[in-house]
């Protein structure tokens, strides 16, 4: 009778723990609401100009460029180009494309949004700044990790319309405030194309704020593109700047 029960206090824990290994992933916060936490780095949901700068670092020396990011706090946002050599120059980003406008072609030019802008960033890293809007997240496999006594979740970030920058970003946060570490960006052929860190990565006011990412390419080891956020004001601007037509007919 004895030996009965432990064989079935036995069988008991065995169920308990194969129902428990059922129910760990369910224990796994929501993939889409990290990507939407990590979005708010660039995208506030709310009307806004930004002040950036690119700065490339090799060792010959730096260059920074400057750049003003209007953000119609929905879908589209315009980019300015700053520095005297580009300026006029500007970018449209809507959800299904990328437009390049010059003071000398009047005419917009769409451009993949991975082609190289400056350095190691391209124009889909200034211009699209609303990935829960480019891609559909989930954990990769294996999910977890730890790195310096830090347990991270793997996030695989798969694009969901062809417009968007990325095939594929694989971003690595910690489990216990989804700061992003790391960032690795893939086009489609597979290849892994850049990655990035976040040094300064941190939570405000209950939202995720990165001043600094600093992008390297798998093809330029001596060299980095740091993209520094100057600053960000809430502004309002009329709906018809985020065409074509009107960045067309207004230089």
């Amino acid at each position: 009778m004895w030996g009965a029960s432990m064989r079935a206090v036995g069988l008991a824990m065995l169920i308990g723990c194969a129902a428990a290994r059922a129910q760990a992933p369910a224990s796994l916060p929501d993939p889409e609401e990290i990507l939407h936490f990590l979005e708010g780095a660039r995208a506030s949901g709310e009307p806004s100009q930004v002040e950036l700068s690119l700065t490339t670092v090799e060792p010959r020396g730096t260059v920074t460029r400057r750049y003003r990011v209007l953000d119609d706090g929905v879908a589209n946002t315009v980019v300015q180009f700053l520095d005297p050599l580009d300026r006029g120059q500007r970018m449209l980003a809507t959800p299904e494309d990328i437009w390049f406008i010059t003071p000398r072609i009047r005419r917009a030019i769409r451009i993949p949004p991975a082609q190289r802008l400056f350095g190691e960033a391209s124009y889909g890293d200034l211009a699209r700044v609303r990935w829960a809007q480019d891609y559909d997240a989930e954990f990769d496999s294996p999910h977890e990790e730890s790195a310096d006594g830090e347990m991270r979740w793997r996030l695989l970030l798969k694009a969901r319309r062809t417009s968007a920058t990325y095939r594929t970003i694989r971003v690595r946060v910690t489990q216990d405030t989804w700061l992003p570490r790391g960032a690795e960006f893939y086009v489609a052929s597979g290849k892994l194309l850049k990655t990035a860190e976040f040094p300064d990565a941190r939570v405000e006011h209950g939202r995720l704020r990165i001043d600094t990412w600093v992008f390297r390419s798998t093809d330029a080891p001596h060299r980095h593109t740091v993209l520094r956020i100057e600053s960000v004001e809430p502004k309002r601007f009329p709906e018809a700047m985020f065409t074509r037509r009107y960045l067309e007919l207004h230089p």
